[in-house]
């Protein structure tokens, strides 16, 4: 709910105008898709229908992730120390979105499949505590 609630506001009204204003579609826009994707998840777990269907809108959402992760250094919007940190990110979420329809093989044949996959999803995060980690006191040292 909060990335669905977050991502929207982000998306259209995030306060970067101009050149800028890609840095709304570049987090805004994942975080709502995921947002919608989770919930949908959580609906389907809450009235006990199998939600691998999710898979196929996630890997939709590696989709657009790839044309992101490829646009960070192509357009320079990542430049200097948080390069590496916001690229890998990207280019982990993108794997781990693209291979989310692994949960259509059987688990008992294909486990190194699905490990494969926690793994990528477990760097993602990794990625992510260390990015927010690191912003966070920059963020609150210099309030609006």
């Amino acid at each position: 709910m909060f990335d669905f609630i977050s991502g929207f506001p982000i998306s259209f009204t995030w306060p970067f105008p101009g050149n800028l204003s890609a840095y709304n579609m570049l987090f805004g826009d994942p975080m709502l898709f995921l947002g919608i994707i989770m919930l949908a998840g959580s609906v389907m777990l809450y009235r006990k229908i199998n939600p691998k269907v999710v898979s196929i809108p996630a890997f939709i959402l590696g989709l657009y992730l790839l044309v992101e992760t490829y646009a960070i250094p192509a357009l320079g919007l990542e430049p200097g120390a948080y390069f590496i940190p916001a690229f890998s990110l990207y280019l982990f979420a993108t794997l781990s979105a693209i291979f989310s329809p692994v949960v259509y093989l059987d688990p008992k044949k294909n486990a190194y499949a699905y490990y494969f996959v926690a793994t990528l999803l477990i760097i993602t995060a990794l990625i992510a505590i260390f990015i927010g980690c690191g912003g966070i006191y920059e963020h609150l040292a210099s309030p609006p």
